[in-house]
């Protein structure tokens, strides 16, 4: 346990078995002050909450409030036997809405099997108990967006990409995935992640990408994953050149600095969209299943592009790379207005304003709008 700067001696060391109490003592004061809805009210007031009989004179002297992110009940470190709790929120009523409450909505809407077998979705952090009144949608759970969810009042941050993908050893916040987990729980912030089953989901990612595309709401399957329905594709009302494609495409999805990315001839007639949000070079075969004229995704990497437009030969499918981010984030304000709507109101949703795409500029000369493509007669000369 830190001892806090400005407090004096810090005491001799503590007895384990006396920690343990503490410990047990702090979980059962919260979960006191839940079941009776203890929360904040305006002007922020703070109150010494003795435990195991000890107190401590001038708190406010000795953890100023403005060191504290506002809108939270927070817990914060105290010597031996104290815990200091910040009431600042409103009152909360029995109208409000419980996390477990909100988690099974969502998990109606993204069911957690429906996701790929490698994925990790779900609740991250978070009481099942606690209140939430406030819900921030994000792309990504970094750290920025974490702060912004925090310093809005949010009690939920929903997220499409998860924050615990892979296996992690530590939380410490040497680490960013560390700072993340601690800011949130610190914070009462719990995160929810809906990624490949909120993809496969009708409505959800690919919905909203299609949309953006001009395509009807009937879009087929492009293939299918773990048994469960991936991509779209679908017929715009009438074909469009390539580039006209690529330029309304571009206007209706989040600008980002690399832009959107197009392989193929800009005065082709497309009309058969198959599209992919995030990465997706790993479908060019149902794409030609389809027999579609152009492929919508993210993340193209060289060889897989490069490989696709020799075997189209010059002709569809041509490729449109529009960016990781651009292709997800669209489904964020479906998604808020859709839990919004399921909760009849009693939630206030946000959509963050953050762009979480990791690239910032881009350098170089103007390119041609197409290479030339070698022949057949001057490959084999």
């Amino acid at each position: 346990m830190r001892w806090p700067l400005g407090v004096g001696d810090p005491p001799e060391p503590a007895d384990p078995f006396h920690l343990l109490h503490l410990i047990r003592d702090v979980g059962s004061t919260l979960a006191q002050l839940r079941e009776h809805r203890v929360q904040v009210a305006a002007p922020e007031v703070e109150h010494a909450l003795p435990v195991g009989g000890s107190e401590v004179a001038d708190a406010e002297h000795a953890f100023p409030s403005n060191n504290l992110p506002a809108g939270r009940a927070d817990v914060l470190h105290r010597p031996p036997g104290l815990l200091l709790v910040r009431m600042v929120a409103m009152t909360t009523s029995a109208h409000d809405m419980s996390l477990a409450q909100v988690v099974a909505v969502l998990d109606g809407f993204y069911p957690p099997e429906t996701a790929a077998s490698w994925d990790q979705v779900g609740l991250v952090t978070g009481d099942p108990a606690q209140p939430v009144r406030r819900v921030h949608f994000a792309v990504d759970p970094t750290r920025a967006v974490v702060d912004e969810a925090v310093e809005a009042g949010a009690d939920l941050l929903v997220t499409h990409h998860p924050l615990l993908l892979r296996g992690v050893h530590s939380v410490a916040t040497t680490t960013a995935k560390g700072a993340v987990v601690t800011s949130a729980v610190v914070a009462d912030l719990a995160i929810y992640c809906a990624h490949t089953n909120a993809d496969i989901a009708r409505p959800g990612v690919n919905d909203a990408l299609a949309a953006a595309a001009g395509l009807p709401d009937d879009c087929a399957p492009l293939g299918m994953e773990d048994g469960q329905p991936i991509g779209r594709v679908g017929r715009l009302p009438e074909a469009v050149t390539l580039r006209e494609f690529a330029t309304r495409l571009a206007d209706a999805l989040p600008a980002t600095p690399v832009g959107v990315r197009v392989a193929g001839d800009p005065s082709a007639l497309v009309q058969t969209v198959a599209l992919m949000g995030g990465a997706g070079d790993d479908r060019f075969g149902d794409v030609r299943a389809h027999g579609a004229d152009v492929y919508v995704t993210a993340d193209l990497r060289h060889h897989p592009a490069l490989e696709a437009r020799e075997e189209a030969g010059d002709g569809p499918p041509y490729l449109i790379d529009a960016g990781h981010y651009a292709t997800e984030q669209l489904w964020l304000a479906a998604a808020a207005s859709r839990l919004a709507e399921a909760l009849q109101a009693r939630i206030v949703t946000h959509v963050s304003d953050l762009r979480t795409d990791p690239w910032d500029f881009t350098v170089g000369r103007p390119t041609p709008d197409r290479t030339p493509q070698y022949s057949r007669s001057s490959r084999e000369s």
